[in-house]
């Protein structure tokens, strides 16, 4: 049993079964699915009570937008938010387009009410509560994988993509949209599967996910912790900063030129920017054009919302492995 960042909750007099309690990639018993509301979700340790089926949410960050897309509940976003100037990916862009872009950051407690959500979806709140919220009268949900992320330490497991896809499902169950959502699930294993097999003769390397939060953000890098671990496993390559139990972390240049991976995955789009300008901004750091992955020219792409736990991490192992390949 694998424990994830929400789950249905049985209360007392309904039966409400949902797929958290079921191995990643289960598929839901349709006579299970759409219990009926209200329904009670377990989330980063805490217990979210929705009176009713949620039809004007919020979401925060690239990957709620990208989860609810494809679980097939996009046209239930009436706002979004927190994305910086991530676009999202072509597939997501026609079933999220009645959405109201309030703010590219994270948007207060005033803006969320402001929008009239009966839910909130997000990765993490940072400038506004969860109990300012939920004082409001608006539940909050984290997505899959997030809850350290959000500030909730309650020991989850490492993310897979098992993980995404059951979100996926799991949202499909709360909006009652099963059936897109478990076509996206089919694509997304077909992709895995296309993208492993590529994946399989490529050579052990190591690597370091490197980026900038914006234009005067400090470098930053992946740590232990997100489903970039799995892609590289995947992948065939080996963190350099696996051994830091978080997501992203600022990291110093030395720490880069000590470790000197064999290649640079260049995370790029926080600020707008596209793979050659962000790695042109890295390659100007102090001795960086001396690293082994430099030299040999061993630097690949991932637009940042293909890095993090959500639907397009799919894309993002695809892309990844091709180019890797290409190094060869």
């Amino acid at each position: 049993m694998t424990r994830h960042a929400w789950r249905l909750v049985a209360p007392a007099g309904a039966l409400l079964l949902g797929l958290a309690g079921c191995a990643p990639g289960a598929e839901a018993d349709s006579a299970d699915a759409g219990q009926g509301f209200p329904r009670t979700v377990e989330n980063c340790g805490r217990e979210i009570v929705l009176e009713s089926e949620p039809e004007n949410v919020l979401t925060i960050g690239s990957s709620a937008l990208n989860y609810l897309a494809a679980a097939g509940a996009g046209d239930r976003i009436v706002a979004r938010s927190g994305e910086f100037y991530v676009e999202e990916p072509d597939w997501a862009s026609e079933a999220v387009a009645g959405a109201e872009n309030i703010t590219p950051e994270d948007p207060g407690t005033e803006q969320v009410l402001g929008t009239g959500a009966d839910l909130v979806v997000h990765s993490g709140l940072f400038a506004t509560t969860y109990e300012d919220l939920q004082g409001a009268g608006v539940p909050s949900l984290v997505t899959a994988g997030d809850c350290l992320h959000a500030g909730a330490d309650i020991g989850e497991p490492p993310v897979d993509f098992g993980t995404i896809n059951q979100q996926i499902l799991e949202y499909g169950d709360l909006f009652g949209t099963q059936e897109v959502a478990a076509a996206n699930v089919e694509a997304n294993e077909s992709v895995l599967d296309e993208a492993t097999a590529q994946a399989a003769g490529l050579p052990e390397r190591t690597a370091a996910a490197l980026y900038y939060f914006g234009d005067g953000a400090p470098l930053s890098a992946y740590g232990g912790i997100g489903i970039i671990n799995t892609q590289f496993e995947i992948t065939n390559l080996s963190n350099v900063f696996a051994t830091e139990e978080t997501d992203f972390f600022d990291v110093s240049r030395e720490s880069v030129l000590d470790a000197d991976p064999d290649v640079l995955v260049v995370v790029y789009g926080f600020s707008g920017e596209d793979f050659e300008e962000a790695s042109e901004r890295l390659l100007a750091e102090p001795g960086f054009e001396e690293l082994t992955a430099a030299r040999e020219g061993a630097l690949v792409g991932m637009r940042s919302d293909s890095t993090v736990n959500n639907p397009e991490a799919f894309a993002g192992l695809a892309s990844l492995a091709e180019q890797l390949a290409e190094l060869d």
